[in-house]
């Protein structure tokens, strides 16, 4: 049994990265698809902590997400995080996209 699951949606693979990445820094966890979990009634689980990782679409929660979340999924208390996400007004490199013409 994982000390900590790490539930991750990823369409392009970048939350899966940032999942892995999280992984790596917490002892014991385990990463956990959560698109394999989104037909299942109720989500079993014994670890004592839990966390999401899942991009935000368009200042929103994906569908998805918001569905499963809605569900109440999980069977009994646990410590939950949600690491946010980093953004960044300008990447280094790009120059700002003019939409005059």
């Amino acid at each position: 049994m994982a000390a900590t699951e790490i539930y991750y949606f990823s369409g392009k693979g970048n939350s899966l990265f940032a999942a892995r990445e999280l992984q790596k820094r917490i002892p014991g966890s385990e990463l956990v698809p959560v698109i394999h979990l989104l037909q299942q009634a109720a989500i079993r689980t014994g670890a004592p902590d839990i966390g999401f990782v899942f991009p935000i679409h368009f200042a929103r929660v994906p569908v998805a997400m918001r569905d499963f979340f809605r569900e109440g999924r999980f069977c009994r208390r646990h410590g939950i995080f949600l690491p946010l996400p980093l953004v960044q007004a300008q990447p280094t490199g790009c120059s700002p996209i003019s939409m005059a013409s």
